[in-house]
């Protein structure tokens, strides 16, 4: 695997800091893409817990989620546990 040598700029920090993520693109080859998908599409660990959520033009986005209760439903507020 081949070393990368990068650094991130000071306008893509503020954009985490604002939006918590940043856009790489070219970050990955289109060969490390096409392995990536194809190890997430074929993983029984990945497919045991995915999930799936409808979007408002009725397409579904799949998410899967480790150190959690798997979710009936995502929430839009925050979890509150009673102590």
């Amino acid at each position: 695997m081949k070393e990368i040598n990068m650094s991130v700029a000071s306008e893509q920090t503020m954009d985490y800091d604002r939006d918590g993520y940043v856009l790489m693109p070219n970050l990955f080859s289109v060969r490390e893409v096409a392995g990536l998908l194809r190890h997430v599409e074929s993983s029984e660990c990945i497919a045991d817990n995915a999930s799936d959520r409808q979007d408002a033009a009725g397409k579904a986005t799949k998410y899967a989620l480790w150190g959690t209760s798997r979710p009936t439903s995502v929430a839009r507020r925050p979890l509150v546990r009673a102590s």
